[in-house]
């Protein structure tokens, strides 16, 4: 959602350091206080809003909204950094062919229901295809780790050469 308000005008991380504080829970006078000091703030204030400093009412708007919004996005870039740590791992385990299994395992599966599968077209059919499509489709996305994987088989062929 695209934000007008006073503290939504604000930089990135100016409105960043706001919300830090906010989660930390920081006095709501203090932070105001803190806020309307900036030289950064009084020019964005100047321009857009004839210089009238950012409010109690602005501050409790923007922790409805834009406080709300940042914590969750927190939230999702945590969960993202958890996943791709713990896919580095999986990976690792699997001495860099973690890709290769999956992909093994998707073409049994596609194996699997079109061997079972009639020949009549039935909605049962049609929903398994779906799903390993939807896998499918995510084989096809870029890969970040791909560089790793192909390096780390790099030097266990080099290993095994020697």
């Amino acid at each position: 959602m695209l934000r007008k308000g006073k503290i939504a005008r604000l930089p990135r991380p100016l409105r960043h350091e706001l919300n830090r504080r906010l989660a930390d829970n920081e006095d709501g006078g203090a932070t105001l206080n803190w806020l309307n000091a900036l030289p950064e703030v009084k020019a964005v204030l100047a321009r857009d809003f004839g210089g009238e400093p950012i409010g109690k009412q602005n501050l409790y708007e923007w922790r409805q909204g834009g406080f709300v919004e940042w914590q969750a996005r927190q939230d999702l870039l945590e969960h993202a950094r958890d996943l791709a740590a713990d896919a580095e791992e999986l990976d690792a385990a699997a001495n860099g062919k973690l890709l290769d299994g999956l992909a093994t395992a998707l073409s049994i599966r596609y194996s699997a229901t079109l061997a079972n599968w009639d020949g009549v077209d039935n909605e049962a059919i049609r929903g398994q295809l779906r799903i390993l499509r939807s896998f499918t489709q995510l084989e096809n996305r870029p890969d970040p780790l791909r560089p790793r994987r192909e390096e780390t088989r790099r030097r266990c062929r080099a290993g095994k050469d020697r």
